[in-house]
């Protein structure tokens, strides 16, 4: 009975370090298909590279900022992180191959071609977006966003910078009572950065806090809404009608129009600012 028991309380252990992330919307046998061969950049300073999904693996060096990976297709969880089965492409360690944590990698794309959103985590996508609002994306494209709320008052109301830097380390967009679980939808995030690849800088005014506020069933607080200044960067000229048009032929989103099937009103928040109120519901 002792050795039965052993046994289950290893099996147990096996499952909870080695069960796939989380975070990725996607099974074992669909990531590995999905991320094999996917070329991406270190994204921290010093990143160990271990030789298992996990810190109490061995190291066998360290990699620096801006280093390149291939993936190799597996995709772990541990108590400490999800990790990523690499080789190393560049520098000292070029040719090693090895686990990084997910969160000091970055830049994922099909080599010779542009970043593979549909394979980015909530964490990476929204590192993605910290990294054009501080100009250091590989992409060279920007994002403007408020860094501080004009209502601060208020700990539940964030500023949009704070919702995405919160986001890229695993929090929660906002700790509003009514809403105390929400995290910023991945596809919102997504259409983010195709709506940049598109029109260029975007200059986004709120997400889920800031100077925005709303009801606790607002779309904002369930993280599937965003606020762009509609006459500024690349969305100057630029119609709410033919962005979501855009979103939804192309690349497949579902937006939320009002009841005739029109975009809604860039102001319709009353402010007297021309705002671009963008709803994801996820993609067909």
């Amino acid at each position: 009975m002792k050795k039965i028991i052993k046994a289950l309380l290893a099996s147990l252990m096996m499952i909870s370090i080695f069960s796939f992330s989380p975070f990725s919307p996607f099974s074992p046998t669909e990531a590995e298909a999905l991320w094999s061969g996917q070329a991406g950049t270190v994204i921290g300073s010093g990143v160990n590279v271990r030789t298992g999904p996990g810190t109490n693996f061995g190291t066998r060096g360290t990699v620096a900022l801006g280093t390149t990976v291939l993936h190799l297709g597996s995709f772990q969880s541990a108590p400490d992180g999800w990790w990523e089965n690499v080789r190393i492409t560049s520098g000292p360690l070029n040719g090693v191959e090895g686990w990084i944590r997910g969160d000091f990698l970055g830049n994922w794309h099909t080599p010779g071609q542009g970043m593979n959103y549909n394979i980015m985590t909530r964490a990476q996508l929204a590192q993605e977006i910290l990294n054009r609002y501080y100009g250091t994306s590989t992409t060279g494209r920007r994002i403007t966003m408020p860094r501080w709320a004009s209502n601060m008052t208020d700990a539940n109301r964030r500023s949009a910078y704070m919702n995405i830097r919160d986001t890229a380390n695993g929090l929660m967009a906002t700790t509003r009572p009514e809403r105390p679980n929400t995290h910023l939808n991945e596809d919102l995030l997504r259409a983010v950065l195709r709506m940049n690849d598109q029109y260029g800088t975007l200059q986004i005014n709120a997400i889920a806090g800031g100077n925005h506020t709303g009801a606790a069933n607002d779309e904002h607080y369930i993280g599937r809404a965003i606020d762009f200044q509609l006459n500024a960067g690349g969305l100057a000229g630029r119609t709410p009608a033919s962005i979501l048009t855009y979103l939804e032929n192309t690349w497949g989103f579902r937006t939320q129009r009002n009841s005739g099937g029109q975009a809604r009103n860039p102001n319709y928040h009353g402010n007297g600012t021309s705002l671009f109120h963008l709803e994801i519901w996820g993609r067909n």
